[in-house]
């Protein structure tokens, strides 16, 4: 090797894909914009860049091994930015600086109770099945009783 060429550095990670980035300080900084004139005027919505960023955490969140082999991520991404979306208020910029976190764990927990729920309608969905068959008219029914089950909180 010449002295002109030289070799990566070792330890070096390569940078993040610009579409899943958040830089946590311009994260911070729209959300204390935001509760700023949230104390202005109450009735203003959250803005587009701070639910841009709630999609590609909730996106990136999704991609990672944990959650790969699930058919239902979008129902994850949306339930993810739903709780997202109602936790703002809860994030204090006072004891924390670091919104990046706060709503990480949230999407986690979210995926994790999705997880779960989806779990619990597949036992009510085969336990149903096998007690009365798989005929289609109790199909439809099978869902009645899923739907009922799940509502009434077990």
């Amino acid at each position: 090797m010449s002295k002109n060429s030289q070799a990566p550095k070792r330890g070096r990670r390569a940078k993040c894909e610009p579409e899943f980035y958040i830089n946590n300080r311009e994260f911070y900084q729209e959300i204390l914009r935001y509760f700023y004139m949230k104390s202005i005027d109450s009735s203003i919505p959250i803005p587009e860049c701070i639910w841009i960023k709630f999609r590609k955490l909730a996106m990136r969140i999704a991609s990672r091994t944990n959650f790969s082999g699930y058919t239902y991520k979008s129902e994850f991404i949306s339930d993810a930015i739903i709780l997202c979306v109602q936790k703002i208020n809860k994030f204090d910029p006072i004891r924390s600086r670091n919104p990046f976190a706060f709503f990480t764990t949230a999407i986690m927990n979210c995926f994790i109770g999705r997880i779960e729920k989806e779990k619990r309608e597949s036992i009510y969905k085969d336990h149903f099945l096998h007690a009365y068959g798989e005929r289609e008219d109790m199909i439809s029914r099978g869902q009645e009783f899923i739907a009922e089950r799940l509502y009434s909180g077990f």
